[in-house]
């Protein structure tokens, strides 16, 4: 099976709660799952070397990465909520595309899942960007619509996504976060 991640969240310089999130679940995966094959997708217009030499540490026998250097990550949300520039015309395929940080973009094949970590940006606003509040009050439920499946990290934000945006039982699951226990 050709599993395929938006990498994006996991090549900055400095990752944020969902980069070490993702970072982690694809480690993991890898580990455990070697029949796969894991492809990683991210947007390379900018930091082109930095993001490459941060990703390396993901490249196995069964990865590789596929960079798009025309565009940066934020650019390409903010147009495919305009022009539909699918992304399977950026990245091509798999079987599965994981998508780690709220959204899926239109045009990607195959099975599609999400991972949604909270609805701060509907119940307290003021802790979140206008920029990114914006393209999540736009863009969310064209997502939940896409997903075949979407991750939730707790109960509670399970209850939320049925409750706000009406999701089916069968296309949530709750995954908890692990626990760093070098910590």
């Amino acid at each position: 099976m050709k599993i395929v991640f938006d990498a994006n969240p996991i090549c900055q310089d400095r990752l944020t709660g969902i980069g070490i999130l993702e970072s982690e679940i694809c480690r993991e995966l890898i580990k455990q799952h070697p029949e796969n094959s894991y492809v990683f997708n991210y947007f390379s217009l900018t930091d082109k070397n930095g993001k490459k030499q941060r990703m390396s540490r993901y490249i196995s026998e069964n990865t590789r990465l596929r960079t798009f250097p025309l565009l940066s990550s934020g650019i390409y949300k903010l147009l495919y909520g305009f022009i539909p520039l699918p992304y399977r015309g950026l990245f091509g395929k798999g079987d599965i595309t994981h998508f780690f940080n709220f959204l899926i973009p239109p045009g990607v094949k195959g099975k599609k899942v999400c991972t949604i970590h909270d609805f701060a940006f509907i119940r307290y606003p003021e802790t979140v960007t206008l920029r990114t509040r914006k393209m999540l009050q736009y863009q969310l439920g064209k997502t939940i619509k896409r997903a075949d499946l979407i991750f939730v990290n707790s109960r509670f934000t399970e209850k939320e996504l049925k409750e706000l945006y009406g999701a089916q039982d069968k296309k949530v699951r709750v995954v908890y976060a692990g626990v760093d226990r070098a910590l």
